[in-house]
């Protein structure tokens, strides 16, 4: 039965586990760039940020990948919800 639902879905887990793997780095992007901008804010002293001397540069690279973020984001849970309840139907 397993290897029935995996044929069946096998696109659902491909998209699904590609969009995983694009979500996770650009969440952890987005905070070493709010780290840069707070350090761009308080400056501190022997923290080299590297060519982003620009708070707005910086501030609008977060937003950037916020949207972005956000994008995929919903669309990873709005797919799993719906996948795991033809998932369910299937297996019942």
């Amino acid at each position: 039965m397993h290897r029935a639902a995996f044929k069946a879905f096998f696109r659902e887990f491909w998209w699904g586990g590609l969009i995983l793997i694009l979500e996770i780095p650009l969440n952890v992007w987005q905070a070493f760039l709010l780290g840069y901008l707070i350090s761009y804010f308080f400056g501190v002293e022997g923290s080299s940020i590297p060519m982003y001397n620009n708070g707005y540069m910086l501030s609008f690279l977060i937003t950037i990948t916020a949207m972005v973020y956000l994008l995929m984001h919903h669309h990873y849970f709005f797919d799993g919800m719906r996948f795991g309840l033809q998932l369910r139907i299937a297996l019942s």
